[in-house]
């Protein structure tokens, strides 16, 4: 039920401001197999500019993992179904979820009970969107 309010949610930003540029990030903390470490991306199918700056800035500064940093919606490669706030029925182009990390795996852990990193964390989503809404170009 909360999921379908989130979406139903953005729809309405979505069509009150027509001529902004909209993006809706979803930020959690994952429970993986404890080999999985580090930030991961979640990107709508198709991809989109959000994700591909967001992972560059947390692979910049070894947040994330390469190999798990970015993957799309119902990639079963990496286990995913298709995450429901970034189906179709979410009308807004630019859209993520992010993982900060694992609970399984204990590195993630403790940097998550670190106020420095998590603080850094909301630093580099800034500077993510910041360079997006600049139009810069991605790597």
């Amino acid at each position: 039920m909360g999921l379908r309010k989130r979406v139903a949610y953005a729809n309405v930003i979505q069509k009150k401001y027509p001529k902004h540029k909209v993006i809706f990030v979803s930020i959690h903390f994952d429970v993986l197999p404890a080999s999985i470490e580090g930030v991961r991306v979640i990107e709508s199918n198709g991809g989109n500019a959000l994700g591909k700056f967001l992972s560059e800035t947390f692979l910049e500064c070894n947040r994330a993992n390469g190999k798990w940093c970015l993957v799309e919606s119902g990639d079963k490669t990496h286990g995913l179904k298709n995450i429901f706030v970034l189906g179709k029925n979410n009308l807004i182009k630019e859209k993520v979820l992010i993982e900060l990390g694992n609970f399984k795996n204990t590195k993630d852990i403790w940097r998550i009970r670190d106020f420095h990193v998590r603080e850094n964390y909301a630093q580099l989503k800034t500077r993510a969107l910041i360079k997006m809404m600049k139009g810069e170009k991605k790597k």
